[in-house]
């Protein structure tokens, strides 16, 4: 566009008269060649269009942002003081304090929530995580006691950022979508790309090992001096392991390669994950060879999912609890 807007200013400043022509030929010579610098950028630029959007590059792209963004909540809860011990709960008369707009909980500045809860006095209780759907005029937090609602209040409103989408910053569970919606799109019947949902299915099992690698710690922060005041949501009840492969296991029914990859992904899995992981992992493979063994109608899939289903079941009860 700056070539294009340079050139017409030059054509401007040519002109005859019948005294002579005036022709800047230092301009119009800058002219040709900065568009043939722009007709190279452009080359290049489709070129690099073209790459980022391969299915393998943006797979690769969603793993990374996962593995910074894991990263990064680490050093944030460096900074923290978290206590494993049980929480106190809100009482009956803790005063609310509520979403001003409805949204996603795209970002929660725990310290900026310490800093005011050990100023006050007070322990506040969050009512969402990160990433999830807040409805303006709903709970965002408790706060005890009462009386440290005014202070208390308008700062917790400023540290839960609410805004219109999903982000990947304190967010884990949004790449795992973002990797679970990929392979479901492969596996629909309009596109049947088996192949691209499985090198989703390993770049998944990836990404659990990392998020099960730097756990959460407790959901109770304490101040300064030591006491909780400020206490997180507990997690909900499907956990990592069912939002990476619950859809994927619905999906891949009819497919019996993606099922067999899943099965292997699973025991291949479990040695890096924690026992309660481990346990949806088994509930996850007898679910899977269930549907699969439901669908399937040639002798030979059945046999290859039974001798999946074993292996993985077989290798997931050698693995020593942690």
């Amino acid at each position: 566009m700056a070539t294009f807007v340079y050139s017409l200013v030059v054509l401007t400043s040519v002109f005859s008269s019948a005294s002579g022509a005036f022709i800047p030929l230092v301009s119009t010579w800058s002219a040709v060649v900065a568009a043939l610098a722009a007709a190279g950028l452009l080359v290049w630029w489709i070129h690099d269009l073209a790459f980022s959007i391969q299915i393998g590059n943006v797979i690769l792209g969603i793993t990374g942002d996962l593995a910074r963004a894991i990263d990064d909540q680490q050093r944030e809860l460096a900074r923290l003081v978290s206590s494993d011990g049980p929480v106190p709960a809100p009482s009956n008369t803790a005063a609310i304090v509520l979403c001003p707009t409805s949204g996603y909980i795209q970002v929660v500045r725990h310290n900026d929530l310490v800093r005011a809860a050990t100023t006050a006095g007070a322990v506040i209780h969050l009512e969402h995580r990160a990433g999830e759907f807040a409805l303006a005029g709903t709970p965002l937090a408790r706060v005890d006691p009462p009386e440290a609602f005014e202070a208390v209040g308008p700062k917790i409103q400023r540290a839960v950022v609410v805004g219109a989408y999903r982000t990947l910053e304190q967010d884990l569970l949004y790449a795992i979508d973002q990797l679970v919606e990929i392979a479901v799109r492969a596996l629909s019947p309009g596109v049947n790309d088996p192949f691209t949902a499985i090198m989703c299915i390993d770049w998944l099992a990836d990404g659990v090992s990392r998020v099960e690698a730097n756990p959460v710690r407790g959901r109770g922060i304490a101040g300064s001096d030591g006491t909780i005041c400020l206490v997180i949501p507990a997690e909900k009840t499907a956990g990592i392991i069912d939002a990476a492969f619950d859809q994927i296991q619905q999906a891949a029914v009819g497919h019996p390669v993606v099922t067999v990859h899943l099965l292997t992904t699973m025991s291949r899995l479990a040695p890096l994950v924690g026992q309660s992981s481990r346990d949806a992992l088994r509930l996850h493979a007898d679910t899977v060879v269930e549907r699969a063994l439901h669908a399937a109608s040639l002798v030979k899939d059945i046999n290859v999912i039974e001798a999946a289903h074993r292996s993985a079941i077989t290798s997931m009860a050698g693995v020593q609890p942690a």
